[in-house]
């Protein structure tokens, strides 16, 4: 054996016997074929991978997103709806009235008639504040929000009276801007 075929033997890598008995098999026009398609199929997985990557990141970023502002307005609509005075009753009812919608919307409109205007011809102020909110659900077009809420009621001629309690409010985004769907007092 001459010393070049011998360099040549030990260039050449060693592929177990049964792998290289395959890959002699194969054509080398083929096997070309067969490799493009097993790099193909790889770059479309790493592909389809980094998609679904990106897709439920940006998912996660929305939601996080709709939990701030949706925590922020429930905070200020909650106070709205729930606060009133006799001497600005239209005005607080009209506000309270932009900061709801759905199903919740026709509920609030019935209480209006039932338990507030009877409060207001009693010459009752009630204030309304929330000291604390958690979110406990959200998604990026709804968040559920618990608040803690300190309401204050004044009569005239009474001493002012002060309640605290919990409500879990549903906040839904409707044309930009986020509004109670549904309020439950616990």
């Amino acid at each position: 054996m001459s010393i070049a075929t011998k360099v040549r033997a030990a260039a050449r890598p060693r592929i177990p016997g049964p792998v290289l008995a395959r890959a002699e098999r194969i054509p080398p026009p083929r096997r070309r074929l067969v490799v493009i398609v097993a790099l193909s199929v790889a770059v479309l997985a790493l592909a389809g991978a980094a998609l679904y990557a990106g897709v439920t990141s940006y998912r996660s970023h929305l939601a996080d997103t709709a939990r701030v502002e949706a925590t922020t307005a429930a905070e200020t609509a909650v106070a709205e709806v729930l606060s009133y005075a006799p001497q600005t009753i239209d005005a607080d009812m009209n506000r309270a009235r932009g900061n709801v919608t759905g199903d919740f919307a026709t509920q609030f409109n019935g209480l209006l008639g039932s338990l507030v205007q009877p409060a207001v011809a009693q010459g009752l102020t009630t204030t309304t504040t929330a000291s604390r909110a958690a979110v406990v659900d959200a998604s990026p077009r709804q968040v559920q929000v618990l608040l803690y809420l300190q309401q204050r009621t004044e009569k005239p001629g009474a001493q002012p009276g002060s309640n605290a309690s919990k409500a879990l409010v549903t906040m839904s985004e409707v044309d930009g801007r986020w509004l109670i769907s549904d309020l439950r007092t616990a």
